[in-house]
């Protein structure tokens, strides 16, 4: 009975343990995630901005840090970070065109016309250079 009690709590203090370290390594893991996708994006002269826009439109976005772990390639976006990106392409003299690939966008009429609102209020029209 002396040997089974000492077994039991040697079993119990392991799975405690190993459930403190495995609970650590990933509040590491995702911090680590989150802070690397902060980083500032440098932009070289003459570049052209591309959209990417494949997944569906929301009126604002939502940060999930666990998008980054599921791997899915249908993504949210929101209107209010793709009119800031056209907003901040328009004030960088490094950028001369924005090129917007948008093969599965599911997005409203109003979240449509927001955008191309957006970029026809671009100064220069010879700046936009394509929408498909």
């Amino acid at each position: 009975m002396k040997d089974f009690l000492k077994f039991t709590f040697a079993t119990i203090t392991g799975i405690i343990v190993s459930v403190v370290v495995l609970v650590f390594i990933s509040i590491l893991v995702v911090f680590s995630m989150v802070s690397s996708s902060e980083s500032e994006t440098q932009v070289r002269k003459n570049s052209i901005m591309m959209l990417d826009l494949n997944g569906a439109l929301a009126e604002r976005s939502q940060d999930n840090p666990f998008d980054a772990l599921m791997g899915d390639n249908y993504k949210t976006y929101g209107l209010d970070d793709v009119l800031s990106s056209i907003k901040k392409a328009k004030e960088n003299d490094d950028i001369k065109g924005i090129y917007i690939e948008a093969t599965s966008l599911g997005a409203g009429f109003a979240s449509r016309e927001e955008i191309r609102l957006s970029l026809i209020h671009i100064s220069e029209p010879t700046r936009l250079l394509s929408i498909s």
